[in-house]
């Protein structure tokens, strides 16, 4: 797997994200939590499945990115307005796939609200998939 590209979807999320929603502030990470105490936050995974095949000339290899991204949001007090989690949830799932999907591309294989523990949570967990042609650093279309 391609850590520069990954490592670039990544940054260019949490820009855009944190961009367009500079008032919610969106903690984004690559790094599960076991407690969450910061809302909204965004985490970033990379399900790395070793998937490399040869081209036809055996000189570049292709692998496929994995992406699970999870959301976890509470209500928002944005001044004197309450914004309910599965609006910010459904917000930021937008932003996601502007990301993931429009800019870079990528599948969308999954979108779908999560059970949580804590139930004054909520969570919405998407996944993404896309062949890399490993050698040029490249997502394929």
């Amino acid at each position: 797997m391609n850590t520069k590209l990954i490592i670039s979807i990544y940054e260019n999320l949490k820009k855009y994200v944190r961009k367009k929603k500079p008032s919610y502030d969106i903690r984004v990470t690559r790094k599960s939590q076991k407690i969450v105490k910061d809302f909204p936050l965004i985490v970033m995974k990379l399900d790395d499945y070793p998937e490399i095949r040869k081209t036809t000339q055996g000189s570049e290899s292709i692998s496929k990115a994995y992406i699970t991204i999870e959301i976890f949001t509470r209500d928002l007090i944005n001044g004197n307005e309450k914004i309910p989690d599965v609006i910010v949830a459904e917000e930021l799932s937008e932003l996601v796939d502007k990301v993931l999907g429009k800019m870079y591309g990528m599948n969308r294989t999954e979108c779908k609200p999560t059970p949580n523990l804590d139930d004054s949570i909520y969570r919405i967990t998407m996944k993404y998939t896309k062949n890399i042609l490993e050698n040029k650093n490249l997502l394929l279309i």
